[in-house]
Order: structure tokens, then sequence, then C-alpha cells
């Protein structure tokens, strides 16, 4: 089992002295550039966090993540599809992705050809038993 998950981050930009750069800036090619001269890039606002999970759910591997600034789904599908790649070239099986339903995971199934829709009509109350 593939697992996406992604995560809201406080923006902040830190130096760290050993590595002698400046984090806290995206560190996925597709984001979109900065609109002032002055920012070369983006600071991060979100974690894009794909797990490995073992069928019987004992076990949990993070394979990659990315700091980003709202992916688009079609970045998402790119990077789901290297993650993949990546697990067959270790001889994992991957038999199922589980991700939640924001739009931007939506636009990401459907780029990669599958067709997942939702009832236009859902129900406003649940009928009782009586």
């Amino acid at each position: 089992i593939i697992s996406l998950d992604e995560m809201s981050m406080r923006k902040a930009l830190c130096y760290d002295p050993q590595l002698k750069k400046y984090l806290g800036f995206t560190d996925f090619p597709d984001d979109k550039p900065s609109t002032r001269e002055t920012d070369h890039q983006l600071l991060a606002t979100q974690v894009l966090v794909f797990y490995v999970v073992g069928l019987d759910g004992k076990w949990r591997f993070p394979m990659a993540y990315y700091f980003t600034n709202h992916l688009t789904g079609q970045g998402q599908a790119k990077v789901l599809t290297d993650v993949i790649i990546a697990c067959q070239e270790f001889d994992a099986n991957v038999k199922v992705v589980t991700f939640n339903g924001l739009a931007a995971n939506m636009t990401m199934v459907n780029v990669l050809g599958a067709n997942i829709k939702f009832p236009e009509k859902r129900p406003k109350s649940i009928p009782r038993r009586e």
C-alpha cells in the first residue's frame, strides 16, 4: 500500500550553519515561482509525504517527502509515478494507493487514468428507522 499524506506547516526560514544554507523553501521543481523579484524561491507551506505500508498495516515506512506550496494534481501524479517505480525497483508490489478526497488528489488519480466519481446528490438527512 502507498499512503499519501499532505500536512500543513508554518512558513519559516532558518539558517543551518552546518549546511551553510537557508532552510524552509519549497524543494519541488513544479512549484509556481514567486511574483516578487526578490524572492527566487517560495517558502514551503505544506509537506507531501508518501508512505509504503504493509498490507497487514503493522509497519509504515516513509518513502519520499517534498516541501511544497500547494502542489497541483499533475505534480502529485508525477511524484506518485516515481514512487511506484522506485518500489518496483526494490521488488515491492504496490497493490493499493490511499489518499484523502482533496481536489488535487482527485486530479492526481484522474491524470493517472482512474475514473473516480462521486454521486452529485448526497442525502441531506439520514432517514430514521421506525
